[in-house]
């Protein structure tokens, strides 16, 4: 961020309207210090830290939103409600580098198994993640926020 540029919110659409699709959107706001202004199919509230963020899903027009949005920017008490999460909880980042993710599949596939080589995969996130064995994933640690 460019010194002296200070934003309070990041519009955190996703491009699909799926149930519990979410994608770093969001947690680009965390990192930023925003507070994000979520749009999508997700139950938020079971992915992030309640109290968090806003949905446009909870107001009747994009008039009260923007409404909203003025009121908090004027009002600094209310607006650091949105990071009150941040005194009892972490918010712990483990997705990976998908910029380049089919590339990690399709490379990870060539090595585990060689051309002729078929085998059934029963849990494919404990294969990316953990090379099939409890406990930290072996791609990276998480990051904390």
């Amino acid at each position: 961020m460019e010194i002296g540029v200070y934003y309070k919110f990041y519009l955190s659409f996703e491009n699909s309207l799926c149930k519990d699709y979410l994608t770093e959107k969001v947690f680009e706001a965390y990192s930023a210090g925003m507070v994000p202004v979520v749009y999508g199919g997700a139950n938020y509230d079971l992915f992030l830290p309640r109290g968090s963020y806003i949905n446009v899903e909870s107001f009747p027009s994009t008039k009260s939103l923007a409404d909203y949005l003025l009121y908090l920017d004027q009002n600094p008490s209310e607006y650091l409600k949105y990071f009150k999460w941040k005194t009892s909880s972490i918010l712990v980042s483990d997705h990976t580098n998908m910029g380049n993710g089919y590339c990690q599949l399709c490379e990870k596939l060539h090595k585990d198994y060689p051309l002729g080589i078929t085998k059934v995969i029963p849990n494919v996130t404990e294969w990316i993640f953990m090379d099939g064995k409890q406990g930290n994933p072996s791609c990276r640690a998480p990051e904390e926020w």
